[in-house]
């Protein structure tokens, strides 16, 4: 499947792997097709400022 920015998948996370450079996150979507997404550490998320969000995430490709 090619996906793009604008691609929105409705999901929970399942797990985030916090990495020097990157961090990976686990989105499992409700009909348990599990997508991972790479990210920039430096990203900040709304995970790490302890906040939460909406089961729904972006996957860039």
């Amino acid at each position: 499947m090619q996906t793009s920015a604008r691609n929105q998948f409705a999901g929970e996370v399942v797990e985030i792997t916090h990495g020097a450079v990157n961090n990976e996150v686990t989105l499992r979507t409700a009909d348990g097709l599990e997508i991972v997404a790479i990210m920039k550490a430096s990203s900040g998320s709304a995970s790490q400022r302890g906040k939460r969000r909406a089961p729904s995430s972006r996957h860039r490709a």
